[in-house]
């Protein structure tokens, strides 16, 4: 196929759901990748997943189960039928896998961790989000920006009647500014301006949001405040952090890992609960497939 890809942006339709489990996240099992293959599944048996994202059998879905000698097909067809846990994703992967070794991990990370995408979309995706910088190459970054990107446009397009949404973002992902947590204040921000949050939501006020912005030398309140009523896109929101810090605070940041791990945890613990408890019910009406993309041609590009 000789046509050349070409990226045009995201609508997500409404009632639709972003899966915003970064490929750069990891379950125990150490397989970035897997908790956001996971995620995608589940939304896609329920026909819940946005469109122009896939789920298997190719693409990234592909890659890593390549690696650690998984079956795709019959992978796939589990999580769609089964609808598991990710504890219990991971116990499948543990128990089918015939090549998950500590090497063959290391290898299917290190590949996605500095694969780039296809073609020339790497510029596409950078143009299509404004990011000026072409040492942004990493394909799953770029991804993980449109992601925020397109549930950012999501959120502020049905902000008069938007159903809950769970911030996913984990808070070991980070974005250009390579620092960890703010992603997700950003996003639990965001969505807390726009009454979007799930019901109660216990992690609104998480110790690490206050922590990661004081080593920046910004006020929290500040900040937050900044977020709930301008509702910046989340690279907007870096480029005013950056006006209110320092490059020796943003290389401290960057370094800061205590307090990150644990709210890390808490916070997958809390947020794949909550999308696993609206999606562990059976499908009444089982979605056979794959997705579509936003893409000329696909057969490639699935994120």
């Amino acid at each position: 196929m000789n046509e050349q890809l070409r990226y045009h942006g995201t609508i997500v339709s409404r009632g639709k759901v972003v899966p915003l489990i970064s490929s750069y996240v990891a379950g125990p099992l150490g397989l970035i990748h897997l908790p956001r293959l996971w995620l995608k599944a589940l939304l896609h048996a329920h026909d819940r997943l946005a469109e122009d994202w896939g789920c298997g059998p190719g693409g990234l879905d592909k890659i890593i189960m390549g690696y650690v000698g998984v079956d795709k097909e019959a992978f796939i067809a589990w999580l769609m039928t089964e609808l598991p846990s990710y504890a219990r994703c991971e116990q499948w992967v543990r128990e089918n896998a015939t090549n998950l070794t500590a090497e063959a991990i290391a290898e299917s990370n290190a590949y996605l961790l500095n694969g780039r995408l296809p073609g020339d979309l790497n510029a596409q995706f950078r143009a299509h989000m404004q990011v000026d910088d072409d040492s942004v190459e990493v394909g799953i970054m770029l991804n993980t920006l449109d992601d925020w990107d397109t549930i950012h446009r999501y959120a502020l397009t049905n902000r008069a009647d938007l159903e809950p949404i769970v911030p996913a973002v984990s808070p070991l992902t980070v974005g250009l500014l390579g620092v960890p947590q703010v992603p997700r204040q950003w996003l639990k921000d965001v969505l807390f301006a726009l009454s979007a949050l799930p019901p109660s939501y216990p992690l609104l006020d998480e110790p690490a949001d206050a922590a990661v912005l004081k080593e920046l030398g910004i006020d929290p309140p500040t900040a937050r405040a900044h977020v709930r009523s301008a509702l910046p896109g989340y690279l907007q929101y870096e480029r005013w952090l950056r006006e209110q810090t320092t490059e020796g605070r943003l290389a401290a940041a960057r370094d800061r890992h205590d307090g990150i791990i644990a709210a890390a945890a808490t916070a997958h613990a809390t947020d794949w609960g909550l999308l696993y408890a609206m999606l562990a019910q059976p499908v009444s009406n089982p979605v056979g497939g794959t997705g579509i993309f936003a893409f000329s041609i696909t057969p490639l590009v699935k994120r």
